[in-house]
């Protein structure tokens, strides 16, 4: 399984992480910071991935969340790798009234 670390302050350089075009079920683990520092998940946060595919078009795929752990799990689905190319990525924590984006992330989906 690979893993990225990704912080919840956007203006960072983009981590990349990698997949074939068409997999299903591919496991990509995202360890989540907040300035550096390990941000641990309470299991009240309902956080959510967005891939803007190379066509322009986005998928919205739901990440299970786990209290206490410092991570999510993104699986991967045949239209989240679909298009070939470097997909712009992003996680959406909502926790109450509050919602933000983490830094974006690269999908390299290889042909």
């Amino acid at each position: 399984m690979e893993q990225i670390t990704l912080d919840l302050i956007p203006g960072k350089v983009l981590p990349v992480c990698h997949a074939s075009q068409y997999d299903v079920g591919r496991q990509i683990r995202i360890n989540l910071t907040d300035a550096g520092t390990p941000y641990t998940l309470d299991g009240t946060e309902t956080i959510t991935a967005d891939v803007r595919k190379t066509d322009g078009c986005i998928v919205t795929e739901a990440c299970t969340v786990v209290a206490s752990k410092t991570y999510v799990d993104l699986i991967t689905t045949q239209q989240m790798t679909a298009c070939f190319g470097l997909n712009l990525c992003e996680l959406k924590i909502e926790k109450g009234a509050d919602t933000i984006g983490t830094l974006n992330f690269i999908l390299d989906v290889e042909e």
